[in-house]
């Protein structure tokens, strides 16, 4: 009866976790550092629940080799499960920026677990986590709780790098985003303190397998209308408000295009994440300027991967003046906050004109595009001056 229960419930988490690895693996970019870590950590997590059933499906009989069994599925599920934790922090740690800002921390994070894993080589010398009695069934040793300190400081620090990012933002939907993290390990810090104090009880997989699903499902719905990257409105929702404008009597529809300047320096001199940093970090900081400006005629898209569009309906010359010197201003607070060895810069294209079919919508998001890159082109040398389309 025993064995069919931690069958059922391992069995059940690794249908789920698997499901999830391949749904996310086909809908992964080459960019996508955060959701390739989320893959590996469903695996691992497999790799854990197999290891549960076969541990117990031996435990406490004198099937052959019963005792080796036990004991090394055992100190797999412990690696696995430390391993998972480990790769907790990595995953949240690429969404709140701090492995791309902090390079230290990539080296610094792996320490705990490196300690762990130490302890759990050593542990057929001292038992100091677990050992298998004469009757083939698991025990936990007198230094079990270090196992659980390492699982708990990767979670404070998940929490404090969230935290942290929260109070640093100044953009309220940004601070919502960061908030929303807070919700995924309510499964996860109960199903590891139920089985903290409850032996022989496989609470952590149905915790992990909880908050993995709730992190899928939160990744499907931005995916629909948002850029799951920034954060903003994607290309489908620029569709979506395209349509939606479209054969209105009397609009006139104002595009400006913020192009990203030094992007492919800094994919030169650094690596993947720091140039998904920048993104991110003007993203954020083009959202604030809105929220500032505080106009609700005034949508952010992410149009390309250098190139954001602000789309705004009968908006006034003083409007579109405030909008653009108020990107610039909070660019350079941005710059003056990073400690970056490169500056955060954008070109601006604007175009406003009467729009009322998709060839009207077309031609100003086009000419939109060109002044920006006319503007960027000037900036990196490439033109003598700008000449007004």
């Amino acid at each position: 009866m025993q064995f069919i229960y931690y069958a059922t419930l391992n069995l059940i988490t690794i249908v789920i976790a698997v499901y999830l690895a391949i749904r996310t693996h086909f809908q992964l970019t080459k960019k996508d550092h955060a959701n390739l870590v989320f893959i590996v950590l469903l695996w691992f997590l497999a790799i854990m629940c197999v290891c549960d059933i076969v541990a117990v499906f031996f435990e406490g009989t004198n099937k052959p080799l019963a005792h080796e069994v036990v004991y090394h599925m055992n100190a797999l599920y412990f690696f696995t499960q430390c391993f998972d934790a480990y790769l907790w922090a990595i995953f949240f740690l690429i969404k709140t920026d701090y492995i791309s800002t902090k390079k230290s921390v990539q080296i610094g994070i792996a320490v705990p677990f490196l300690v762990f894993l130490v302890i759990l080589i050593a542990n057929p010398l001292n038992h100091y986590f677990f050992f298998v009695n004469d009757q083939n069934i698991y025990q936990r040793g007198s230094l079990i709780f270090i196992h659980w300190i390492v699982e708990l400081f990767y979670v404070l620090i998940i929490v404090g790098s969230i935290l942290r990012r929260y109070f640093q933002s100044r953009n309220k939907a940004v601070r919502l985003e960061y908030l929303s993290y807070m919700v995924f390990f309510i499964p996860f810090l109960i199903g590891s303190f139920t089985q903290i104090f409850v032996v022989g009880i496989s609470t952590v997989q149905i915790g992990i397998i909880l908050a993995s699903a709730m992190i899928y499902n939160k990744n499907q719905s931005l995916k629909a209308t948002f850029d799951s990257h920034t954060g903003v409105k994607n290309r489908r929702a620029l569709y979506n408000h395209e349509v939606a404008i479209l054969g209105q009597d009397n609009l006139n529809l104002t595009i400006i295009n913020i192009n990203i300047d030094n992007l492919d320096y800094i994919l030169s001199v650094s690596d993947n994440l720091e140039s998904e940093y920048a993104i991110k970090t003007i993203a954020h900081s083009l959202a604030n300027s809105l929220e500032v400006i505080n106009n609700k005629n005034l949508i952010l898209f992410r149009y390309a991967n250098d190139e954001f569009l602000i789309i705004g309906t009968n908006v006034t010359k003083d409007l579109i003046t405030l909008t653009k010197k108020q990107i610039h201003k909070d660019l350079d607070h941005v710059n003056g906050t990073i400690n970056k060895p490169y500056k955060l810069t954008v070109s601006i294209g604007i175009a406003s004109a009467p729009c009322k079919t998709a060839n009207d919508f077309d031609y100003i998001l086009n000419t939109s595009r060109d002044k920006s890159t006319i503007f960027k082109n000037r900036k990196l040398g490439l033109v003598s001056a700008y000449k007004p389309l």
